[in-house]
């Protein structure tokens, strides 16, 4: 089994991503600042536990392009 290497985000908003590594977030919808109502942000090497986000950081500007999220474990919704 490969070893994911997960290094939790603190404070503010994210300011670097290392060599390597993606920017992800939990299934929490995002917030402006991290550990607000659940909202929980890492880097990691990529895997098939992630998949590529859309969503807008809650406004915050990221220091990558792209940035990730946990695939759901749950049957994706068709609205």
């Amino acid at each position: 089994m490969a070893v994911i290497n997960v290094r939790y985000l603190s404070g503010g908003k994210p300011h670097s991503v290392g060599a390597g590594r993606v920017l992800v977030h939990n299934h929490v919808q995002p917030q402006p600042i991290l550990g607000l109502n659940g909202f929980r942000a890492w880097t990691q090497r990529l895997d098939d536990s992630l998949v590529v986000c859309h969503c807008d950081w809650a406004g915050v500007k990221l220091p990558v392009k792209v940035h990730y999220r946990v695939r759901s474990r749950l049957p994706e919704h068709r609205l």
